[in-house]
C-alpha cells in the first residue's frame, strides 16, 4: 500500500520495498526513452518510460483489474512547466480521456487538518 500512496516512488524504492530494473531503450512517439518495469511489494509489475533526452516520465503501463477482467492501462505525459522550480506534467492522456492542468499551485496555505481522515 505504501508503494501505491506514494507520490513520487521513484525517490525511495527501497524504503517502500519496489524493485525496478532496467530493461533498455525503446521509441516513444518517435523519441528514445529508457524502460523501466517496477514490481510493488504486492507482487503487481508496472512499466515507466523515461526521456533519455530529460529524464522526465513520459509514459507509464500497468495492468488493472475491471469487471470486464484484465485491462491494460497506458498513461501518456506530456507539457512539463516549472512551477516554483519544480517541472510538473500539465498533460496526462488516457484511454478514457485527457487531463490538462491549466495552472498548478504548490504551498498555497492549505491547513493540515483539510487532510486528515476520519
Amino acid at each position: 500500500a505504501k508503494a501505491e500512496a506514494a507520490i513520487v516512488f521513484e525517490l525511495d524504492l527501497d524504503a517502500i520495498g519496489v524493485k525496478g530494473t532496467l530493461l533498455g531503450i525503446e521509441l516513444v512517439d518517435g523519441k528514445d526513452a529508457y524502460k523501466v518495469s517496477y514490481v510493488l511489494p504486492s507482487g503487481k509489475k508496472t512499466f515507466s518510460w523515461y526521456s533519455v533526452k530529460n529524464n522526465l516520465l513520459i509514459k507509464t503501463s500497468s495492468m488493472e483489474k475491471t469487471e470486464q477482467g484484465n485491462m491494460e492501462v497506458v498513461n501518456q505525459i506530456s507539457d512539463y512547466r516549472e512551477v516554483k522550480g519544480v517541472l510538473f506534467p500539465h498533460t496526462i492522456k488516457t484511454a478514457i480521456g485527457d487531463v490538462i492542468f491549466e495552472s498548478i499551485e504548490t504551498n498555497t496555505g492549505v491547513k493540515d487538518e483539510v487532510f486528515s481522515i476520519k
